[in-house]
């Protein structure tokens, strides 16, 4: 009985885990085809291996923009790049332009998804990012931060 129970559990586990790398990949085509450069590939842990090869050998040097740097062997990165960790897409913005344009141009008219708040909300609970779009507080904070957009 404890068996079944056990392996029950384990399957379900693993079905899971199968299923969220299979959305997971979903949204990395949809990126893809949005035209996000994933240099990398998809995969489920060679980038983070690739991080914690670099952390090792570089630990005061430890951010984002020298990791893919150092990968990517450039000097210079993408405005908007693209990785993967544990078979789940992420963005990296590192232009000024490309975050006025989320944050700016395009959050004003578009809403958060559900499951990115979920996710974030320990995190983060009263982020800019994560406010509806028609939320009185998320008009205000918009308001303060629009001045840091402007050149």
């Amino acid at each position: 009985m404890l068996l079944t129970v056990l392996v029950a559990v384990v399957g379900a586990y693993v079905l899971f885990a199968l299923y969220s790398v299979a959305r997971g990949y979903q949204k990395y085509l949809m990126l893809k085809k949005a035209g996000v450069e994933f240099p990398l590939g998809f995969s489920y842990l060679s980038e983070l291996l690739k991080i914690g090869e670099f952390a090792k050998n570089y630990p005061v040097r430890f951010n984002a923009k020298e990791i893919y740097c150092h990968i990517l062997k450039a000097e210079r990165l993408p405005p908007v790049l693209g990785g993967v960790f544990f078979g789940q897409p992420f963005l990296i913005f590192n232009s000024v332009d490309s975050l006025q344009d989320l944050f700016v141009n395009q959050n004003k008219y578009m809403t958060k998804h559900e499951e990115c708040a979920l996710l974030s909300t320990k995190f983060m609970s009263r982020s800019l990012i994560l406010d509806q779009t028609d939320d009185k507080d998320y008009i205000e904070k918009r308001k303060e931060l629009n001045g840091a957009f402007y050149k």
